[in-house]
């Protein structure tokens, strides 16, 4: 039975003659064959009572494919140019997938890619029952190439116009693409004045297709020949020994020239030379190329002949240096510039003739200056040769120191006498000093003052004399601060203490740490306090006195004395007994 004809299970039912209802049971088992479309089907209704009594029915069914697909889709015959095209097939089966294959038959075939294949394509089912369908596929070239560009138009010329180049043509084929263009040039030139080129290009393709293009220039002779190397146009040289030079044609270069449209003569003709100076001259040579058509061109040499030899200076400028005199030193520089710093220079062809370029020199320091000078000698014909010489005015001298400073001592005021001291820093310890080339400028070396008694001290100070140039003068003198003076003192008092019969010692202490009610200044230091004090004299009892001196001191050993004196007595006259009851 074909594989899409298989028919459906049968639905069976049975009865039993004692049990009211039995059930049917149903199997079905498959058993494949040599394909997936081909194999066996076996069925089974099977029924048994309650007792166990049973029967069966069975079926066989033997499932083939033996139909072939059949196509439902199919290309025609092709017949191309270059390539052949896509195609599209397609078909069906009864009962599986269908697998389309293609073989083709080489009907006809060239190496430029022409051919004609027999194509048979074969669409087989799974169980291998197949069907075929034949179409032929040509390819084939016959169209010829086509120029890519604009072709070149024929042309009626004259020289003047010059000849156009001849076009770089290229060619697209349809099946080869991009092909050789091939390129033939013939020149009619029987008649000089007037010929004819004929411009062939051809392309053809691998299969023989080809294009042609013909351009025909007619061309008559109206064009001058044209140089097509020349000697140099503007030549200078340089006059030798004698200020001359070689001017022939081999010497300054030949040119070369060529027509083409006949043939040429060339000749030269040289002008009248111009003379400027010693040594120079110009003129200009006219070189003339001739076709056989009467047509002509010309090319001018600028000849000139120059004394470029600048002048040998044999005997260079010397440096001038001179000391500042403070007016600038004009006689001396003068004389220098004028003698060309002693500068010698000779020419090969002329004269010499000297100038320099001295503008003055630069601000140095007071007067002086230095100037790069540089002379320059010069020919009749301008050559010009330079050397250099430093002029400089300098000063080496230091100031003229007129008066010397002078010492200067002054008393202690106890604020360290700045006003002193700076009054005399001030004017340079009364120092003065002149320079022949710029002003003076002073300085000093004070730092501070020794550190003596009291407010005291001194400094030894060198004052300097600089001139703008930095040359120095020093002069040295001495600041002392003196204390001379001792201190003013208010006198001591006398005291008088009542006989306590114990020596009366703090009454006496107090009044010798007192000083007596003494007090003393001292302008530039403190004071410092002493007595004399030693004993009492021994009077009745305890009591006694004493002429005591009070010394003030300052700093610096200047002394003031005062004396008081200190009594110890009874008040009603009577002497005072001492601590044993004894009468003193």
């Amino acid at each position: 039975m074909e594989c899409d004809a298989i028919p459906d299970p049968v639905a069976v039912s049975a009865t039993d003659n004692c049990t009211e209802e039995v059930e049917v049971v149903f199997t079905e088992t498959i058993t494949d064959g040599a394909c997936p479309q081909s194999y066996t089907i076996t069925r089974t209704w099977a029924v048994t009572d309650c007792s166990g009594n049973g029967s069966f029915a069975l079926q066989t069914i033997e499932v083939e494919d033996s139909t072939a697909p059949v196509f439902t889709d199919v290309p025609s015959d092709q017949d191309n140019q270059c390539e052949e095209a896509p195609y599209t097939s397609a078909a069906s089966d009864n009962c599986s997938e269908v697998v389309i294959s293609e073989s083709r038959e080489v009907m006809s075939e060239d190496s430029c890619g022409n051919y004609e294949h027999l194509v048979t394509l074969t669409a087989t089912d799974e169980c291998g029952n197949s069907v075929d369908y034949q179409f032929t596929i040509t390819v084939q070239d016959t169209e010829a190439p086509a120029f890519a560009e604009a072709l070149p138009e024929s042309m009626d010329l004259v020289c003047s116009d010059g000849i156009p180049a001849a076009e770089e043509l290229t060619a697209l084929d349809n099946c080869d693409g991009l092909v050789d263009v091939s390129f033939l040039e013939v020149v009619d030139s029987s008649d000089p004045c007037a010929f004819i080129i004929t411009r062939t290009w051809n392309a053809v393709d691998c299969s023989g297709n080809g294009a042609e293009h013909v351009q025909i220039l007619s061309i008559v002779d109206d064009a001058a020949p044209v140089f097509t190397s020349l000697p140099e146009e503007f030549i200078e040289l340089e006059a030798d020994e004698n200020c001359l030079a070689e001017l022939s044609p081999q010497a300054l270069g030949i040119p070369e020239a060529e027509d083409t449209c006949s043939g040429m003569t060339l000749t030269y003709e040289d002008s009248e030379s111009d003379e400027e100076c010693v040594g120079n001259l110009a003129f200009e040579r006219t070189w003339t190329a001739l076709d056989e058509c009467g047509n002509s061109t010309s090319f001018i040499q600028f000849i000139s002949v120059e004394d470029i030899t600048a002048p040998v200076i044999e005997t260079g400028p010397e440096d001038f240096a001179i000391e500042c005199d403070g007016t600038g030193n004009l006689s001396a520089v003068e004389d220098w510039l004028a003698n060309q710093g002693g500068a010698m220079a000779q020419d090969n062809c002329s004269d010499v003739s000297w100038t320099n370029d001295y503008m003055g020199m630069d601000d140095g320091c007071g007067a002086t200056g230095t100037a790069l000078v540089t002379f320059t000698a010069t020919d009749d014909c301008g050559n010009e040769t330079t050397a250099s010489a430093m002029l400089s005015i300098s000063d080496l001298s230091g100031p003229e120191m007129t008066t010397a400073a002078m010492d200067a001592t002054v008393e202690c005021d106890g604020t360290g006498n700045g006003a002193d001291l700076d009054a005399w820093l001030a004017s340079n310890g009364g120092a003065s000093a002149t320079d022949a080339c710029s002003g003076v400028t002073w300085s000093n070396d004070f730092d501070t003052l020794s550190d003596d008694c009291g407010a005291t001290g001194a400094a030894t100070v060198t004052f300097t004399a600089t001139d703008d140039c930095g040359n120095a003068t020093s002069t040295t003198a001495a600041f002392t601060i003196e204390d001379t003076t001792a201190p003013a003192v208010m006198d001591a008092m006398d005291a008088t203490v009542e006989c306590d019969g114990a020596g009366n010692a703090a009454d006496l202490d107090a009044w010798l740490a007192s000083n007596g009610g003494a007090s003393a200044t001292d302008a530039c230091s403190g004071v410092t306090w002493s007595n004399d004090f030693d004993a009492l004299s021994d009077d009745c009892g305890a009591t006694g006195a004493a002429t005591v001196m009070f010394t003030a001191t300052d700093d610096c050993g200047n002394a003031t004395s005062t004396d008081g004196n200190v009594h110890h007595r009874r008040h009603d006259g009577t002497c005072c007994h001492g601590r044993d009851g004894r009468d003193g």
